[in-house]
């Protein structure tokens, strides 16, 4: 479809660059897996505005990031991830339900932390806690 270029009169085809930022689609577009079957960007903004995707986007851009991790998308260099449209298409994030958050525990945290220093934290010299103990009398003077 054509239409008018407000300033110059000349028939154009309409850009919608400016919906990608506002409804969520450039960021699906952007996180989706490079290759060949990352095809039919149009049909795919154009599908995404119909079904009006822009308040599902948060769970579809997480469902994809999930998706890229999974065995099923990394099995021989991603020979079976879908096209994005057929995705679209399938509405395959209405299945999935975000993994559940572990919940924090600070036992496992300071055994993480431990060893984490063990491997190769090094307590400052002697000259830099100097410095740090002048840089705290100067900031609180």
């Amino acid at each position: 479809m054509l239409i008018p270029d407000m300033f110059s009169g000349e028939l154009t085809s309409p850009k919608l660059d400016h919906y990608e930022s506002a409804d969520g689609f450039s960021d699906f577009w952007a996180i989706w897996p490079s290759g060949t079957r990352k095809v039919a960007k149009a049909q795919c903004r154009a599908k995404w505005i119909k079904m009006g995707l822009s308040a599902a986007s948060q769970k579809i851009v997480a469902h994809v990031s999930f998706m890229k991790s999974s065995e099923d998308w990394q099995k021989q260099s991603g020979a079976f991830i879908c096209a994005p449209l057929v995705y679209l298409n399938q509405e395959r994030w209405l299945d999935w339900t975000p993994p559940e958050r572990p919940a924090f525990d600070p036992v496992q945290a300071t055994k993480e932390l431990l060893a984490e220093r063990d491997r190769g934290y090094r307590a400052p010299s002697a000259d830099i806690k100097a410095k740090l103990q002048a840089l705290r009398k100067e900031y609180r003077s």
